[in-house]
């Protein structure tokens, strides 16, 4: 049965949620102006490699749209005009109900996050990709996304005063209703340091450094023997690893787990 969705209306966890971002971001430092970003946005909305990745602008300290790009109806049904007048916090109104803990574990995993990463230093770069979050379509259905957002840190990790985010909609690509977040921060010097959360615990990436080379060989192309070959591991082994591989990220099949891989640029 489709979800119905009230614009104006906030759940109780969106306002708690909101509640502690806003006491912990009451500082951000000074970005790059509105126009600036959009004028840049602009140009990725004319190209057709993104058509189907919807673009936000939006204050980091408390939510506010600034801009959406103009494929807002196309992927979500509704205008840029419905989607501009909903004020703070528009896009997380479009959550659905069965995900109702997502804000509180956002903020839990976040905090975590910021706790071990030993990047703290300005220029910093942060990088979270969440995956599998549900939003609603004007019509009711839902619509699951991974969700990629790239800042430029402060010192301590202080935010920019403008953020964007990017939806991709994969909704053909998952199974099950869970979702998953890596969160990523690199020094100016290259060095990295990343978590990946889930409600089952966390590890340091989503996948090893031997279940990387063995998707890697399998979106070669290449077959269950030809890598098990090529590692000079059993093709059980493989079965095994690939089985895991989609487990954790929550792919429905092999194809759906090389394009989650390659969109979070994990290969």
């Amino acid at each position: 049965m489709p979800h119905t969705f009230d614009p104006q209306n906030e759940s109780q966890p969106i306002i708690n949620f909101k509640n502690k971002w806003l006491a912990a971001h009451q500082e951000v430092m000074a970005t790059q102006s509105l126009e600036q970003i959009v004028d840049s946005i602009k140009i990725l909305e004319n190209n057709s490699i993104f058509s189907n990745e919807l673009v936000v602008v939006y204050k980091t300290q408390d939510f506010t749209p600034l801009y959406i790009s103009k494929n807002v109806e196309k992927v979500m049904g509704f205008t840029q005009q419905e989607y501009m007048s909903w004020k703070d916090g528009a896009f997380f109104k479009r959550g659905v109900p069965n995900q109702i803990d997502y804000f509180d574990n956002l903020l839990k995993w976040k905090e975590h996050f910021n706790q071990r990463t030993p990047h703290k230093k300005p220029k910093t770069l942060g990088r979270l990709h969440s995956c599998g979050k549900s939003y609603l379509h004007k019509n009711g259905s839902e619509i699951r996304f991974l969700l990629r957002q790239e800042l430029v840190l402060g010192e301590d990790l202080k935010l920019p005063a403008i953020g964007v985010l990017y939806y991709k909609e994969i909704t053909h690509l998952l199974k099950g209703e869970d979702y998953w977040i890596l969160c990523e921060t690199f020094d100016p010097t290259g060095s990295s340091f990343s978590k990946f959360y889930r409600k089952d615990g966390i590890d340091n990436y989503p996948i090893t450094p031997r279940e990387k080379e063995i998707i890697l060989l399998i979106s070669e192309g290449k077959s269950t023997k030809e890598v098990a070959l090529a590692l000079n591991i059993s093709p059980e082994t493989v079965g095994q690893h690939r089985k895991n591989m989609i487990r954790k990220m929550m792919a429905k099949d092999t194809s759906s787990l090389i394009q989650l891989c390659k969109t979070c640029s994990i290969i």
